[in-house]
């Protein structure tokens, strides 16, 4: 009986003081934000610019990488008009723009410091994300370093600042109608061979 009321009060504490369950996990937090899609640009690989708003895109999320393999989309955490800490339902999935979130960086496994991270900029439809912008890898040690990751117990950050890429790149979509044509080439070639192997 004592069992299942620790377990119920446990329960009841991580759906009433989310801040706390965040500080159980660790507490390590990433303070990022994007602006207005309007005021967002990218350039793409021929290096010509283009404005997020031009590309549709209405979404951001955080990606990151230990460099071994292990990658993902960190916990997206906000705070209310109470400064408690509210989840977002799928971080994978994005949020809307303008964004100021907070990641949860108790989820990652090992050192911290061999983690990159990456903001997103795209679209969330059918199940799936449409990238269109990111910007550049920036490693754990310069996020700490500049403030951006801190400890946060309870209480909206102090003496921190939100990490705000002032760059991001394009990322090229595939193109259907090239897809097509090389299909067709390659069908064609292979077709050609075949003609020459029976003859």
């Amino acid at each position: 009986m004592a069992k299942i009321i620790k377990v119920f009060f446990l329960l009841t504490a991580a759906f009433l003081f989310p801040a706390a369950v965040l500080a159980d996990e660790g507490g390590e937090l990433l303070w990022w934000m994007v602006g207005d899609v309007g005021s967002i640009s990218g350039t793409d690989k021929n290096g010509n610019v283009h404005l997020a708003s031009e590309l549709g895109v209405q979404k951001a999320r955080v990606r990151y990488d230990n460099g071994s393999g292990e990658s993902g989309y960190l916990t997206l955490w906000s705070l209310d008009e109470n400064n408690d800490f509210v989840q977002e339902a799928d971080s994978a999935a994005g949020v809307g723009l303008p964004a100021e979130y907070y990641g949860s960086l108790a989820g990652l496994s090992g050192d911290s410091a061999s983690y990159s991270f990456v903001i997103e900029l795209g679209n969330w439809s059918d199940g799936r994300w449409t990238g269109m912008m990111e910007s550049e890898s920036v490693n754990y040690g310069y996020l700490a370093a500049q403030k951006h990751i801190a400890s946060w117990d309870n209480i909206a950050p102090v003496d921190s600042t939100y990490w705000s890429p002032s760059s991001y790149q394009v990322i090229p979509e595939p193109d259907g109608a090239l897809l097509l044509l090389l299909g067709g080439a390659l069908l064609s070639l292979r077709r050609r061979h075949g003609a020459k192997d029976a003859g």
